[in-house]
């Protein structure tokens, strides 16, 4: 018997589907009908209500008026005292209006004094009274009576004024009240609450004038609102309407859920219908759940073992009253499924640990291996090294030859690594039964590492990286193609950096990188001297740094090399790194050069040099300072945007401000350099070339770009000033930098002989150890003020200059 047909019956059987149809429809009947009536029991309760007040009203106006006649004809002994005890009149008053004097009264109440009215209640009639006109004003403070209502009207330059306590209206709400919190609430013609089941609302005269409701009945309006009530706390619906004349509103309000729950009530035998209809269906599930379900649950069972275990074996199935043929089927079908895949998991596990380009294990595989090796390390008298390679290069090679080419080249690489380990493996004075085996893995792109076991003299080690070095140095020929690429090495050794297989690798990455970075083709062994963050490790202490406060700015003066007057200051950045103390640029920013944080610090670097700059401004120092950006800046076309918009924010005049760019970065092929240079100048700021004569210097493209200085690398002027030939070179840079209309700095001055040189060749600005190191900006004012009082005594000389 098929599945399908069995549930098809089950479910048919239970009857779900009308049965929950029928109540669903039930449901919104009643509940639609149920509305319908509360709409209109509602609507008629406000508009009685409503009329009730309106008849109020009258009665109200008609005493007040007769009273307030009889008070101003001199008729002091008035016969509605019942009916103002009934109305809740408390007086009625007649003042004078400029002072607010009691010319006559009459008291059902007396609540207030013989002399004159209260300040705060005559206000209020003054602002309600109308000629020939009963109105009342807001809802009133009455003190110990109760709040009350003023009913106003004006005879010339007195006015007639009744007192009205509100409990009428208190009393008249009391007699709505209906379910668990329906209830009738009246409030006077701003809003404010006269009667209501919350007492202190009525006591603080609390405006609801917000209330949708409420606004509708000021505007005078008559019908049904569906709105949110704060003293509820739920959604309400009210009839609502409004007393012509003195404004006054009525609603009557009932909390929704009280609708919704009589529906629910109504509607229980439906929802016993739908319980008996489940339980039929249950009922019947039941018949064949030893035939379905539990079968089904035994190859889920089996299916949930197999993946914890990660290993696959075949399921069975107990038989079941009725014996399902799609249930057999399947558990047939994923029994040999198990059993192909089970025949197949061998090659599939050497797929996973084994790199298929060159046949090297994968770093899963590897550090299995490894983590092998050094459990079985003698900590005491062995020892080995990790060895991290990286090809110098290799994207050339794939850019020239294709990837096919590359793939090949890796292959024949991973042979010579394994060709060269073996043999220094066989050399070992430990090889032979009992040795640990070396391992030789690919990490993933032209990167692979090396564990080599049983190497510690630090010879050994040496004489080893050397004869891999060697051996991918030599050619491959590859598809008939002589690919040469040359590799950099790291080297950690272990127990001596420490057994963490994952902080040795790391170390050699790093000495990997420093290889690189001294210039390739090279290896380096790993100390602590190169540090102890991978380039991405590094790029988030940066950026840590940053956000952490740990960077700060040092100025570096530069002086005339006439006159010895400063001039301007160079930005220097330091990390003071709060484990490993100050940390100068050359020992991070070359790591982190061409990643994002790069952009990050150069923006930071600036804004913190137009905030030194402020600073030293207002101690009287005019003087320029210098930035240096990366190509990352000088790439971005947005980049004088932001800087220009930076220096609006802080009120900077760029003028004051040098961009110093290297001339590798300036001359890239890339055109966006001559725009950021042409915006730059039109923004107000200067453009420096740094270490101007070690790059890519080219004349023909200098000639048409918009630069104001050149800075001679330290290189040049030391070889200068011992070489004729090197001193006609830089003549040869002054003369063209002039003829440019730039001037030339001159970097990393530090003795006498060099000033004087320098000044012979006409040198415009000077800049070095002679004169001051970096200085923070707290030191930089007390260093210049010292600096020009040399220059002006005439005594400069080395020791002045160095007295900061």
């Amino acid at each position: 018997m098929r599945i399908r047909t069995v549930l098809l019956l089950a479910f048919l059987l239970a009857t779900l589907a009308p049965t929950t149809i029928f109540g669903w429809w039930s449901y919104h009947q009643s509940l639609k009908r149920e509305f319908s009536e509360v709409t209109d029991r509602h609507l008629l309760l406000a508009q009685n209500l409503g009329a009730a007040l309106k008849r109020y009203n009258t009665d109200l106006v008609a005493t007040f008026e007769a009273i307030s006649a009889e008070l101003m004809a001199g008729e002091t002994h008035s016969s509605f005292g019942a009916l103002m005890t009934t109305l809740k009149i408390t007086c009625v008053v007649i003042v004078d209006e400029a002072s607010g004097s009691i010319v006559a009264r009459s008291d059902a109440i007396p609540i207030i004094g013989n002399g004159a009215l209260p300040a705060k209640l005559l206000q209020a009639a003054r602002e309600n009274a109308q000629p020939g006109k009963t109105s009342f004003s807001q809802v009133l403070q009455g003190g110990v009576h109760g709040n009350i209502l003023l009913g106003v009207r004006h005879h010339g330059d007195q006015l007639a004024i009744a007192l009205v306590n509100t409990q009428y209206f208190i009393d008249l709400g009391k007699q709505i009240a209906f379910g668990k919190r329906g209830h009738a609430a009246i409030v006077d013609k701003a809003g404010n609450v006269l009667a209501h089941p919350l007492t202190d609302w009525v006591a603080s005269r609390k405006n609801i004038a917000k209330i949708s409701a409420v606004s509708r009945m000021m505007n005078g309006e008559t019908g049904i609102e569906l709105f949110y009530s704060p003293a509820m706390k739920g959604d309400m619906i009210a009839g609502l309407t409004a007393v012509e004349g003195p404004g006054w509103g009525v609603m009557i309000p009932q909390p929704v859920e009280e609708i919704y729950a009589k529906v629910r009530e109504n509607i229980v035998g439906i929802f016993f219908s739908l319980g008996a209809g489940l339980v039929i269906a249950l009922s019947v599930l039941f018949l064949f759940n030893n035939s379905l379900i539990k079968p089904l649950e035994q190859l889920l069972q089996s299916i949930r073992r197999n993946t914890d275990e990660e290993k696959l074996s075949p399921s069975k199935v107990a038989k079941g009253i009725i014996n399902f043929r799609e249930i057999e089927q399947f558990n047939s079908g994923y029994n040999a499924m198990v059993s192909r895949v089970s025949e197949a998991n061998e090659k599939i596990t050497a797929l996973a640990f084994t790199d298929s380009v060159t046949g090297l294990p994968y770093r899963k595989k590897f550090e299995e291996q490894a983590g092998h090796v050094l459990a079985h390390c003698d900590p005491v008298n062995g020892g080995g090294i990790i060895v991290f390679i990286d090809f110098d290069g290799f994207k050339q090679i794939n850019d020239l030859y294709g990837h096919g080419t590359g793939d090949h080249f890796l292959r024949d690489c991973a042979a010579k690594l394994v060709n060269v380990v073996q043999l220094a493996a066989d050399e070992r004075p430990t090889s032979g039964a009992g040795a640990l085996n070396p391992v030789v893995a690919r990490l993933g792109g032209d990167e692979f590492v090396i564990l080599f076991p049983d190497i510690k003299e630090m010879r050994d080690v040496e004489a080893f990286l050397k004869r891999v070095q060697y051996e991918l140095s030599t050619p491959s020929n590859v598809q008939n193609e002589t690919v040469r690429c040359s590799a950099s090495l790291g080297c950690s050794r272990y127990p001596h950096d420490g057994m963490d297989l994952d902080g040795l690798v790391k170390f050699a990455d790093i000495a990997m990188y420093h290889a690189k970075r001294m210039g390739k083709n090279r290896f380096e062994i790993y100390s602590p001297e190169v540090g102890k963050m991978t380039p991405a490790e590094m790029c988030i202490a940066v950026d840590k740094a940053i956000v952490d406060g740990h960077l700060t700015l040092e100025y570096q003066p530069k002086v005339c090399a006439n006159d010895k007057k400063i001039l301007g200051v160079e930005a220097l950045v330091r990390w003071d790194h709060p484990d490993q103390g100050r940390l100068m640029p050359d020992q991070w920013i070359p790591t982190i050069t061409h990643s994002p944080v790069m952009k990050r610090l150069g923006e930071w670097v600036i804004a913190r040099a137009m905030d030194d700059h402020r600073q030293w401004t207002r101690d009287g120092l005019n003087l320029t300072v210098a930035v240096n950006i990366g190509a990352e800046h000088f790439s971005d076309r947005n980049f004088t945007n932001r800087l220009a918009r930076t220096s609006k924010q802080k009120g900077f005049d760029p003028r004051h401000m040098e961009i110093e760019i290297t001339e590798d970065t300036l001359f890239s092929p890339d055109a966006t350099a001559d725009r950021i240079l042409v915006n730059l100048h039109r923004h107000g700021f200067k453009v420096s070339i740094d270490d101007f004569g070690t790059g890519y210097s080219n004349i023909a493209r200098l000639s048409h770009m918009q630069v104001d200085f050149l800075k001679i690398d330290k290189s040049i002027i030391s070889y200068a000033h011992n070489d004729k030939r090197a001193a006609i070179m830089m003549d040869g840079i002054v003369t063209m930098a002039r003829t440019l209309g730039c001037k030339t700095v001159a970097e990393g001055v530090e003795n006498q002989s060099e000033v004087n040189f320098l000044a012979r060749h006409k040198i415009d600005i000077l800049q070095g150890f002679y004169f001051a190191k970096s200085l923070t900006v707290d030191k930089l004012v007390p260093w210049a003020r010292e600096h020009e009082r040399a220059v002006a005594a005439g005594k400069f000389d080395q020791k002045a200059t160095h007295a900061a």
